[in-house]
């Protein structure tokens, strides 16, 4: 981080906001700015997603106890929103549908995930042999 104050952390287009096989337990809200989420399999870099203003990433570090499965670079300059872990859970206690926008989130996610899996198993031969 490269600055912070009241209303988030700022970071520098580059910026790594975290690395993928690290310990986390924040997830961030995009104020402004955008940023890549990618993971590395094979020395290869593979892109998952870019989010922009609104949306939010690291959400698994809050329930999950795992290593953080992917990377996140600023792409722009980019204000984030942490929320950690006892804040998040603290904050659903007196609003229970922050877990319904992020269940729903998730959800849409889930479906893009699963239209491109589609896409990309109906166009490769191999692909289709293999889970037919």
């Amino acid at each position: 981080m490269r600055d912070s104050d009241l209303f988030g952390s700022l970071f520098k287009k580059g910026d790594v906001i975290f690395k993928q096989n690290t310990p986390g337990d924040t997830m961030f809200i995009i104020q402004s700015g955008a940023v890549e989420i990618s993971c590395h399999r094979g020395g290869e870099k593979i892109i998952i997603a870019l989010m922009q203003k609104g949306e939010f990433f690291g959400e698994m570090a809050l329930i999950d106890n795992q290593p953080r499965s992917a990377t996140a670079t600023a792409l722009s300059h980019t204000r984030l929103l942490p929320i950690n872990r006892s804040l998040f859970f603290n904050r659903t206690k007196y609003d229970t549908s922050i877990i319904y926008q992020l269940i729903k989130s998730l959800c849409q996610r889930i479906e893009r995930t699963s239209r491109l899996l589609r896409t990309l198993v109906m166009s490769d031969d191999s692909l289709r042999a293999a889970v037919t």
